[in-house]
């Protein structure tokens, strides 16, 4: 399961910037996950499991903005949107010579101090 390498660097990676800006405990951390980079679930469960024995995070939400699947046709140059990768084709002219613009994100949008909440 490597949502849980991915927590663990998210949460290294948080804890050091926080720890660098004075900050003692964070409230909340949004990420950006594509749909091709990570189980929603198994990122969620890894999270609760994994902020524990730490105690910047001990109240801490995980938000995760979950991002489908985007591609442009080389047909007719239509932009869209998928939840499946298997079964992606153009709306427009039905097409399956695409190129993937998107769904592969996975990056650390925000952090927010208890504070501040």
């Amino acid at each position: 399961m490597h949502e849980t390498s991915l927590i663990e660097y998210t949460l290294n990676a948080v804890e050091k910037r926080a720890s660098l800006m004075g900050i003692e405990r964070v409230a909340e951390i949004g990420l950006v996950v594509g749909r091709l980079a990570a189980v929603p679930h198994l990122m969620e469960t890894a999270f609760n499991v994994m902020k524990y024995g730490r105690p910047m995070f001990t109240e801490t939400k995980l938000v995760i903005d979950y991002r489908d699947l985007s591609f442009c046709c080389r047909n007719c140059q239509e932009e869209f949107t998928t939840d499946s990768y298997i079964e992606a084709r153009c709306p427009a002219c039905g097409g399956t010579h695409l190129k993937r613009t998107g769904g592969d994100e996975l990056l650390i949008d925000y952090f927010i101090p208890e504070d501040t909440v």
